[in-house]
């Protein structure tokens, strides 16, 4: 069976149907979630005991700055379902991204 090249109109169609489904820019977030439970200095607490007793858990989002440079925040747990919304948004946005950059390569060949 022969796939038949798109038309240049379905390949610009099919761009702007990716184009309306990127996320909004206000929520994108790029960074990784990363949960932390401690042991306090008080060496009479328990949670010097083991993990089951540590103190937290504790969220962070870690964002990476490149050559080996990191910016660490501390999450209330009421940022928690924000944070992964906005992860999860950067993650919908980067794939579209890649995507449509495809799709305009293809549109390119196809041009006259």
């Amino acid at each position: 069976m022969l796939k038949t090249k798109p038309s240049l109109a379905a390949l610009r169609a099919q761009r702007d149907r990716l184009i309306a489904q990127m996320p909004s820019w206000s929520s994108i977030l790029r960074g990784s979630l990363m949960r932390y439970a401690k042991e306090c200095g008080s060496r009479g607490c328990k949670c010097h005991r083991g993990g089951a007793f540590r103190h937290g858990p504790y969220w962070h989002l870690v964002i990476h700055r490149g050559k080996g440079k990191q910016k660490i925040y501390l999450l209330p747990a009421s940022k928690l379902r924000q944070v992964r919304q906005g992860r999860t948004a950067y993650n919908h946005l980067w794939r579209n991204l890649v995507r449509l950059s495809e799709l305009n390569v293809r549109i390119l060949k196809s041009e006259p």
